[in-house]
């Protein structure tokens, strides 16, 4: 153990981690209440355009703020992210399992989105704690 006190979330960091959680939030939300919106048919499909594209955009996104990020920063964001693609893997296959076995039902994949954020969360605290 390590007698030195936590060291704070830097304000900033923090908001760019909510910002981006808010973000996926927000399309995601957006998506479910398309048909609640009742646009045309052509403005559905114009709305749902802009949510994958804003989707998409993520990626370059992520990869310009991890680029900018330091060296322990980056450790701690790769372990956390191999350590997530592996259980994430495991739970899909299981629940694939298991909806393919009429144990459970079918969900959209909202829900693997969110396996995957609560997953790396966990993970990168995880691996923060590491190396405190």
């Amino acid at each position: 153990m390590n007698d030195r006190p936590d060291a704070p979330l830097h304000p900033v960091y923090l908001l760019k981690v909510i910002t981006g959680l808010s973000v996926l939030g927000a399309l995601v939300l957006i998506a479910q209440s398309i048909d609640l919106l009742g646009l045309a048919l052509f403005h559905q499909r114009l709305l749902l355009a802009l949510l994958v594209s804003l989707a998409l955009a993520t990626v370059p996104f992520t990869r310009l703020v991890y680029r900018q990020t330091d060296e322990l920063e980056q450790i701690l964001h790769q372990n956390a992210s191999v350590n997530s693609l592996v259980i994430v893997a495991s739970a899909s296959t299981v629940l694939g399992i298991l909806q393919a076995g009429h144990l459970l039902p079918v969900f959209t994949q909202f829900w693997t989105l969110g396996l995957i954020v609560a997953t790396w969360g966990i993970q990168l605290m995880l691996a923060d704690r590491h190396y405190r």
